[in-house]
């Protein structure tokens, strides 16, 4: 008898530390954690024109904001200005681009730079082969893309690192852009 109240009282220790410990994970650890953009309103809709502007030069629909992708987007860029502002990739199944700087660039800005690269683009009917030199444009003009989402960070030293996520992602080989 002596035996079984001790592990009753035993029990019942547990249980309370495991319902303890059940609320913590519950509060804590399995909310989905938002993070909102630093972009405004302003900023999201000259993104999306910038973006709508190269699109409509290769004929590819119109593409539209997503706020999921925005806060993928931040959450890695909030990443890659704390781990030094290097640009690294995430491992999404999002389409990805990134942006460094040393200024305060504007959305325009931003993607205009990607967009730069078409001037080393050959369109090849039987699909791109290497997206080495034009990966960032021919992610901004890809004809089957429909939304994407953008976020901004400040490094410690004061750089800007910007990062849009695009889906459905582009840059398949062997696919043409538009």
């Amino acid at each position: 008898m002596v035996l079984f109240l001790y592990f009753y009282k035993k029990l019942k220790v547990m249980r309370k530390a495991f319902l303890l410990l059940s609320l913590f994970f519950i509060i804590f650890g399995f909310s989905k954690k938002e993070v909102s953009t630093t972009l405004n309103k302003e900023e999201k809709t000259e993104l999306i024109k910038a973006h709508n502007k190269w699109r409509s030069e290769v004929g590819s629909p119109d593409i539209q904001w997503s706020e999921e992708l925005a806060s993928k987007a931040q959450a890695w860029a909030d990443h890659l200005a704390k781990s030094g502002c290097r640009m690294v990739h995430s491992k999404s199944d999002e389409g990805e681009n990134i942006f460094w700087s040393t200024y305060s660039a504007t959305p325009t800005e931003v993607v205009d730079d990607w967009a730069s690269e078409k001037k080393y683009f050959r369109y090849n009917k039987k699909g791109t082969r290497s997206f080495s030199r034009v990966g960032h444009y021919t992610q901004v003009v890809w004809k089957t893309t429909k939304l994407v989402g953008c976020g901004r960070a400040t490094c410690k030293n004061g750089n800007e690192i910007w990062v849009c996520n695009y889906s459905p992602a582009g840059n398949w080989v062997g696919e043409t852009p538009y």
